[in-house]
């Protein structure tokens, strides 16, 4: 009987014990759920809430940020320009655009005392939202505000230099930072900045490279206005100037007011206040010659149809037809 007594007793302590576990569990989870729930405590969803950052999909947030300065500025950042500096013939917003979330996973923040305008365009934060992480500070960021594409950023090292990150399921190094200035030309693929060929700025020479930092042209003392994947226009204090890769000049020793690429065509404004469309396979214009003022100079775009359209003065003066260039130059090859 004793023997019996003592194990019921037994039994009835074990019970007792993972009852009062249970309680004991069920409140810790219950206290870990409460302070959760204050963590993520931000009823309207706001970017900004209690100091921190939220960054959501939807309704489902992935990530916070606890902002350091509170008194300051602290949100994304701002795309950061120098392209006019290097005349560069570059997109242009109306508007200096932050950045917003990029693969629902990296954000570039600015989170700083200096809350002046376009200082927060200066260091900025390169943060994994996922996995609530700082990877880098940045000295500044562009991405032409619109988006270079394959989600390239040109970034400058806090020691001054320019490189290329790709922020995807990783976040990679494409062009180590080692150079004076980075920049893309005014051309786009499926609604970004193409990013095949990029200019480059080092030790006083512009050139052009590739994403794999493979060096595409001979060094140039002046700056690179625009380029193709074949010839580059340059611009020294007076004058524009056509070279192909290897730095040999085209369309002779003449200088001109203005050179610019539409596709592989070139725009021509001469000294004499000329306008014409090359067609630099051709070897010859493809458009009618247009008389301009003082300081002024034409364009063309090409059109949905592929033709080009002429315009002077912002008026529409010619329109090209592919099929016609086409048959010129088929009659070129005969």
């Amino acid at each position: 009987m004793g023997g019996l007594s003592r194990n019921k007793t037994i039994l009835l302590m074990s019970l007792l014990i993972i009852v009062v576990l249970s309680f004991g569990i069920y409140g810790l989870v219950n206290n870990d759920t409460v302070s959760f729930t204050k963590k993520v405590d931000n009823p309207n969803k706001e970017f900004r809430y209690e100091n921190k950052l939220y960054f959501y999909d939807g309704d489902q947030l992935l990530g916070i940020y606890k902002c350091k300065n509170l008194d300051g500025y602290c949100g994304y950042g701002y795309a950061y320009f120098d392209d006019d500096i290097h005349e560069i013939d570059y997109y242009k917003e109306d508007d200096v655009a932050n950045f917003t979330l990029v693969n629902n996973r990296y954000a570039f923040i600015s989170d700083t005392n200096d809350d002046s305008e376009y200082k927060y365009d200066d260091s900025i934060i390169l943060y994994d939202v996922i996995n609530s992480r700082e990877i880098a500070t940045y000295k500044r960021v562009k991405n032409y505000s619109i988006g270079i594409d394959n989600n390239y950023f040109i970034v400058q090292h806090e020691n001054g230099l320019w490189g290329v990150v790709q922020l995807g399921e990783i976040n990679s190094v494409k062009i180590p930072f080692e150079y004076d200035y980075i920049g893309l030309r005014n051309d786009f693929t499926n609604g970004k900045i193409t990013a095949n060929i990029f200019a480059a700025k080092k030790d006083g020479s512009y050139f052009l490279i590739d994403i794999g930092n493979a060096k595409l042209t001979y060094d140039f003392g002046e700056k690179i206005v625009s380029y193709t994947t074949s010839n580059v226009i340059l611009k020294d204090s007076s004058a524009y100037y056509l070279y192909d890769y290897s730095a040999r000049r085209l369309l002779g020793t003449i200088e001109f007011a203005k050179l610019s690429f539409t596709d592989k065509y070139l725009n021509i404004t001469t000294t004499y206040n000329s306008f014409y469309v090359y067609d630099l396979d051709l070897n010859e214009a493809i458009s009618h010659y247009y008389s301009l003022n003082d300081g002024e100079s034409g364009t063309s775009i090409i059109n949905e149809n592929g033709n080009i359209e002429v315009y002077v003065r912002e008026k529409l003066v010619e329109t090209i037809e592919l099929s016609w260039i086409i048959q010129l130059f088929l009659l070129k090859c005969l």
